[in-house]
Order: structure tokens, then sequence, then C-alpha cells
């Protein structure tokens, strides 16, 4: 039976960005991600998170998919644009709704039915701190 390998023990806590207009998903979802140990920023602006997302502010960006100025697809293909490979988790209420072959495309990592388990946010979250490259500056 093949071993997984570990990873790696990060000195620096990982950057999640969420993008969501309701301030109370997602402010609820920064008190989960910062309980697991993530630094956390919120927004509620689109063209905010993609000034943040070009400063490199995140190392995860979590959207809502569906939002007064534009949708998250739009949001996550302005992102990609600029050539980013940062993991992406989609979140809405109405996920029938998503285009699920252009969030593949995109390389969405998963798509959350709002409102979902709490285990489930978690594990995208771990699968997504799973591939950020790590910098050996960030290890212990």
């Amino acid at each position: 039976m093949a071993h997984k390998k570990p990873l790696p023990i990060r000195m620096i806590p990982p950057r999640l960005l969420i993008l969501d207009d309701e301030a109370p998903v997602a402010e609820a979802i920064s008190w989960i991600a910062r309980s697991i140990g993530w630094q956390v920023s919120t927004t509620h602006d689109p063209q905010e998170a993609m000034a943040l997302l070009r400063n490199n502010a995140a190392d995860v960006f979590l959207t809502d998919y569906n939002m007064p100025q534009c949708n998250g697809l739009e949001v996550i293909e302005n992102l990609r644009l600029g050539q980013s490979t940062m993991p992406v988790i989609l979140m809405s209420g109405l996920t029938r709704t998503i285009d699920r072959s252009r969030a593949q495309r995109l390389g969405v990592l998963a798509v959350l039915e709002k409102p979902f388990d709490l285990h489930l946010l978690t594990d995208a979250l771990k699968q997504a701190l799973a591939l950020i490259p790590v910098q050996p500056e960030q290890m212990a």
C-alpha cells in the first residue's frame, strides 16, 4: 500500500479570499476558515476581489456564483486571463444554474451548494491547500 506524502508544515497560514455579496455568509465562512488556520479576507465587490487577486493577496479564492454585478464564473474567467492557476472554489444557492462544463474548463476545484455542510467546506479547503506551492521560507 502506497503512503501519501504528508503536507509540509507551513509557518505562514494559507490565505483565503472570499467573495460573496451576502455579508453574513462571507463572515460565517470566514469564521470557519480561521478556526482551521487560514488567514481570511472578505469582500462583497467583484472589482475589489480582482484587485486583491492581481496583487497576490490570496492563495485560494472562494467565490459566490450569483451576485448582482456579475457571476462568479465571470470573475474566475478574469482571474484565469491573468494566467493564475490559483485553486478556486465556487458556491451557490442555485447550483443547477451553474454551467459546470465552463466551471471545469476554468479549473474550479469544487462547487458547493449553499447551505453546505461544514465538512464539505473544510474538505474543499484541504484539497485547495494541497495544491498551493509552498516556498522554502514558508516551511517549518
